[in-house]
């Protein structure tokens, strides 16, 4: 890993930032790239929290819509329960990768594959 490359990146993603969420999305996805348990990004206390009107979770070895919100973008999108999560932002989720997925993937909903 090049890690002044993924840094610059990543200070070319916050230069080009709209609005606050979106600079630290860069922060995390520069976190998520160095692929280290060890390292962690907490972000600031977010006075309005999202709800995207689906949930998931990890059932046996794949990922599954538990739950989702009647009338919710999500609803609309036609995500259902039952439906399989095979990718979130290009992350297939897996036991190791759920949180990341959660994290990142939950507020970029649209580019989920599901089946």
């Amino acid at each position: 890993m090049d890690l002044a490359a993924n840094a610059a990146v990543a200070g070319a993603r916050i230069d080009s930032s709209v609005t606050p969420g979106d600079a630290l999305a860069a922060v995390a996805q520069f976190e998520l790239e160095l692929d280290d348990s060890h390292t962690i990004f907490l972000p600031p206390h977010q006075t309005v929290e999202a709800d995207y009107g689906w949930e998931m979770r990890m059932v046996g070895g794949g990922c599954f819509v538990m739950h989702v919100t009647p009338d919710s973008d999500a609803a609309r999108q036609g995500l259902a329960p039952g439906d399989r999560i095979t990718a979130i932002n290009g992350l297939r989720p897996t036991r190791q990768s759920l949180w990341r997925c959660a994290t990142c993937g939950k507020r970029c909903a649209r580019s989920r594959t599901a089946s």
